[in-house]
């Protein structure tokens, strides 16, 4: 049927509980009842992230009336300090319109301030106000459980082992193929 299809196509592939998967930088494809659902390498990471963030997010959401920009660039903040505009962007991930839209309403509800660059006027600094650095205080023990519960699917060496691989990955991202 549609497994044994799709495995001769997938070079050196292996079936695993419903789950076709090949070696790293191959083609992950996951069954569903429905057929064949190919995802690559990229793809079954960016729907984990998306999840994870998500999860966390509606947490945010739902309890503090932050949305995912929002909260991102808070904690961006929180941890690195202050930040020029394009530095939020690279260290969020996030393209400039969202940046823009999330630091406007954070400005909004006291959470960050903003003030020109005094070395370069063109550029816009962000910094976390009290109010936001309180939030965030607040936060992030819920969502410090909230990555617990995530992690608790993990052994304490896949954990080590995902610690490691995501590392390096992260600095592989920033670097061009």
């Amino acid at each position: 049927g549609e497994l044994e299809r799709l495995s001769e196509d997938v070079a050196d592939a292996v079936v695993v509980h419903d789950q076709v998967t090949a070696a790293p930088g191959a083609l992950l494809a996951l069954l569903d009842q429905r057929g064949a659902v190919a995802i690559e390498f990229g793809g079954a990471l960016a729907v984990v992230a998306n999840r994870v963030s998500q999860s966390i997010g509606h947490l945010f959401e739902t309890r503090y009336g932050l949305q995912i920009p929002e909260w991102r660039i808070l904690m961006a903040l929180y941890a690195y300090g202050r930040q020029a505009f394009h530095e939020v962007v690279d260290r969020t991930s996030m393209d400039k319109a969202r940046v823009s839209r999330a630091q406007r309403r954070l400005v909004d509800l006291g959470m960050i301030a903003t003030a020109p660059d005094p070395d370069d006027g063109r550029r816009l600094l962000m910094s976390i106000t009290d109010t936001g650095a309180r939030l965030c205080a607040q936060i992030l023990p819920e969502a410090a459980a909230r990555e617990a519960w995530y992690l608790a699917a993990l052994t304490d060496d896949e954990h080590r082992q995902l610690d490691l691989i995501l590392d390096k990955l992260m600095v592989r991202s920033g670097q061009e193929p």
